[in-house]
């Protein structure tokens, strides 16, 4: 029990740190670009100040010009033939290497047409990588069962956007997840959603997936700060999180998903925002309610990271 607090209070402290690291060196430059993106003036701009309150202040959207002109370059690229990927034998006289890429290019077509949207998931996170520099995804295989029955057995593969990752602002640019001791992936999720995965048994131990808590603890875990970034990206919407519907079931709370390297031991958790272990710590290839996909990789996570932000590619006299 001692060992397990010790991860929590890791990841509180992790949490924390990596939060302020971001608030002082990106967060400006993340909402910098995602406003530019959406043809909007960001914060602290000349065109909203008191000298300027009398003069045009229309955007001109060049950035998101130029932008989508890449997606639609990236599209074509990407899916102009009619095959989803092409897969060759690495001996075209080996036989059983011939009918092995010939099987895999079977698998590999009926997965990306079938169960994962690979057009979408390939724009969204080449528009990712554009607008914040930054591309982040995470790779597993998703498996559900009810009542003894199989209802979802199938890879996955999931975008994460830049402002629900945390990781040690000393990881390397080249390869920031694997060069960081600890990754956090914030979710959010339903109170309804966290209560069933409560309940839910784990078909090999037969106990709950996650540890059980009272509603007043799971509304602790509300995220209590308005996030800038997040609210760049939606523009004037109100952000859904932030939003009480006066349903405490339908409220979103903060699920994070751990990855820790400490003393050479490789663990993952999840937590209830910063506040409560979900499960305990673990070796990633025990599993936890999902299969990673990669298990020669340390963690499942893939992350790119391009440039800081919009304002290296274009001046702010294009910006505005």
């Amino acid at each position: 029990m001692a060992k397990d607090k010790k991860y929590l209070t890791l990841a509180q402290e992790a949490f924390e740190a990596s939060s302020a690291y971001i608030d002082a060196n990106w967060r400006s430059d993340w909402v910098y670009s995602l406003k530019a993106f959406r043809n909007e003036h960001a914060p602290g701009s000349k065109y909203l100040s008191e000298e300027y309150k009398a003069r045009s202040r229309l955007f001109p959207p060049h950035t998101r010009t130029i932008i989508r002109k890449n997606e639609a370059a990236a599209a074509m690229s990407l899916f102009s033939n009619m095959d989803t990927v092409i897969v060759g034998p690495g001996n075209p006289d080996d036989l059983s290497s011939v009918a092995a890429a010939a099987a895999l290019k079977e698998v590999l077509e009926y997965r990306l047409t079938r169960t994962i949207p690979a057009y979408q998931i390939c724009l969204g996170g080449f528009q990712d990588a554009q607008v914040t520099g930054t591309v982040c995804s995470y790779q597993h295989w998703e498996y559900e069962s009810k009542n003894g029955k199989k209802t979802k057995d199938q890879p996955c593969i999931e975008l994460r956007p830049i402002e629900n990752i945390r990781l040690d602002g000393n990881a390397s640019w080249t390869d920031p997840v694997n060069s960081s001791p600890y990754f956090c992936d914030i979710i959010p999720m339903y109170v309804t959603d966290v209560q069933t995965m409560m309940k839910n048994e784990d078909d090999k131990t037969g106990e709950g997936k996650w540890k059980t808590f009272d509603e007043a603890t799971i509304m602790r875990a509300r995220p209590d700060v308005i996030d800038q970034t997040r609210q760049a990206r939606l523009g004037k919407v109100e952000l859904p999180e932030e939003s009480e519907t006066g349903i405490k079931a339908f409220d979103i709370v903060w699920v994070m998903r751990w990855f820790m390297r400490i003393n050479g031991e490789e663990k993952t958790y999840y937590t209830l925002g910063t506040e409560e272990l979900l499960t305990d710590p673990h070796p990633l290839e025990e599993g936890a309610w999902e299969v990673p996909l990669h298990l020669d990789r340390e963690w499942p996570i893939v992350m790119l990271q391009f440039v800081e932000s919009l304002d290296q590619l274009w001046p702010e006299s294009v910006m505005g």
